[in-house]
């Protein structure tokens, strides 16, 4: 198993990109966009993750970028989805879930894959 980490990039609140996570699938659309907290809902501010095929199709949506779990695990019998294991990695020693400033300087996304 091979480890490598995502392109991120802080500044940013909302991006997209194309990247080879998985080289049997090939290309997938890469988005990650800040959702600030709504006090109304109760909810705290959070990075999510979609990916897409090439053309733009979804293949999942909304993936909360959460420490601690396999973000694909439970998408795996979808052929189209990138036979990986991602994850989100705290790199500070707080435990504490991304804010919106600690993407790359915190808190990394990777992927494993087999080689």
């Amino acid at each position: 198993m091979a480890t490598y980490n995502m392109p991120l990039f802080p500044a940013l609140s909302h991006y997209r990109y194309k990247l080879v996570i998985d080289p049997a699938i090939g290309q997938s659309v890469v988005e990650i966009h800040w959702s600030p907290a709504d006090t109304t809902a109760g909810t705290d501010g959070a990075w999510h993750m979609n990916l897409l095929t090439p053309g733009g199709d979804p293949l999942v949506m909304g993936i909360k970028l959460a420490l601690g779990k396999d973000l694909l695990a439970r998408y795996q019998y979808d052929s189209r989805v990138p036979k990986v294991k991602l994850n989100v990695v705290e790199t500070g020693g707080t435990g504490q879930e991304a804010g919106r400033d600690d993407l790359k300087s915190r808190v990394l996304v990777q992927f494993e894959r087999d080689e």
